[in-house]
């Protein structure tokens, strides 16, 4: 089983596409769990209770206030129950690929000493990338230098459980 797990702050507007993109790009036996940070626009408790109630893949977890990011990443990881867990940012949105989760996956089975892999949807911020391709569509890009993006990142639930929680 596969654990997606989003902390929602953002406008309804730009986390439905976010929400919208894993719904659509998803497959398999999946679970997506969605922390209602309590952002401070009309209309995301409504959504949230909404999208929920329309799909039964999705845990909607409400912890009464906004705890900020990381505590919501932490509560999030803590009820997953997939072997991976992918932290996706409410205003990030999955290409139209069916496949995004089975590819990040087949990298740790063929990588298993990988602690988390960034699907780097967002910008590369700049860094210089070397491709190591394992074939089956498998190309890991490794940063030289810099930052890995953590817009969207999948871990084994192993280190989670391993290392803990985010850190503000």
């Amino acid at each position: 089983m596969l654990s997606i797990t989003t902390v929602c702050y953002n406008p309804p507007e730009i986390m439905k596409q976010c929400i919208e993109a894993v719904l659509r790009n998803t497959t398999g036996d999946f679970e997506y769990i969605l922390v209602n940070n309590h952002a401070p626009y009309e209309g995301v408790a409504e959504y949230l209770k909404k999208v929920e109630e329309e799909n039964k893949s999705i845990v909607l977890i409400d912890p009464g206030e906004n705890i900020g990011c990381h505590e919501g990443y932490n509560l999030a990881f803590a009820k997953a129950k997939g072997d991976f867990i992918v932290k996706l940012d409410d205003d990030t949105i999955l290409p139209d690929d069916k496949e995004w989760a089975p590819k990040m996956i087949k990298a740790f089975e063929k990588e298993p000493k990988l602690a988390y892999l960034s699907a780097d949807i967002d910008a590369k911020q700049n860094n210089v990338y070397h491709k190591i391709d394992y074939g089956d569509g498998i190309i890991l890009e490794v940063p030289e230098t810099g930052m890995v993006g953590f817009a969207c990142v999948m871990f084994p639930k192993k280190i989670i459980d391993k290392f803990g929680k985010f850190k503000g």
